[in-house]
């Protein structure tokens, strides 16, 4: 339509993000997401309207950038994201901390509640996308695309783990742990179960 390419890059004060559009020659945009690439996926549906499928510690990185209202830079995103031990509830936003008390050292957990529904109008904005059009997946590995492919909306390429845990036995012999694996089964089944309830057809395949 000859607009122009936008290229979003993260909300970062690193130097190595500055001038980049100046120095690349394109139009660049500052997002107020945190994501990694291999985190996010950006499609069409046969509507014509944007679809973005993301992992779940996109919505709980930018939910607690919500809270601290500030650009995150490199040193800083580490420290944070340390914050976020698990995720208690998704829905109802609340994640599991360590709280330390500075005067005794004692440890204790509890738990923040971190504005999730700004960190999706958020995210929305950023990928020119509607927010029920957001498809938030657990993480079942370090990004997304290292279980998940979309193939041309509404198919969805998921690693089948149990075909794929045959293979890798077969090769490297038996390298993760009864617990992990049932573990990623789990993630994989609820990923799945979203991916579902957003409107895509999973299709399972080994790899």
């Amino acid at each position: 339509n000859g607009s122009e390419t936008e290229v979003l890059l993260p909300n970062n004060t690193s130097s190595k993000y500055n001038n980049l559009g100046q120095i690349l020659g394109i139009h660049t945009k500052a997002a107020k997401t945190i994501f990694d690439g291999g985190n996010v996926f950006l499609g069409k549906k046969d509507d014509g309207e944007n679809f973005l499928i993301i992992g779940e510690t996109v919505l709980n990185a930018t939910s607690a950038n919500v809270r601290y209202e500030k650009p995150v830079i490199e040193d800083d995103f580490e420290k944070m994201l340390k914050e976020l031990m698990s995720p208690i509830s998704l829905k109802n936003s609340e994640f599991e901390i360590e709280i330390v008390n500075e005067g005794t050292g004692e440890k204790s957990f509890g738990t923040i509640n971190y504005n999730s529904d700004e960190a999706l109008n958020r995210i929305a904005k950023d990928f020119n996308v509607k927010k029920e059009n957001i498809c938030v997946l657990p993480q079942v590995d370090y990004h997304i695309d290292l279980f998940i492919r979309p193939i041309g909306y509404p198919y969805v390429l998921v690693n089948d783990i149990e075909t794929a845990e045959e293979l890798e036995t077969s090769i490297f012999g038996d390298l993760i742990d009864g617990k992990a694996k049932e573990d990623k089964k789990i993630q994989t089944e609820k990923a799945i179960k979203a991916l579902e309830e957003a409107g895509f057809i999973p299709i399972k395949v080994p790899g």
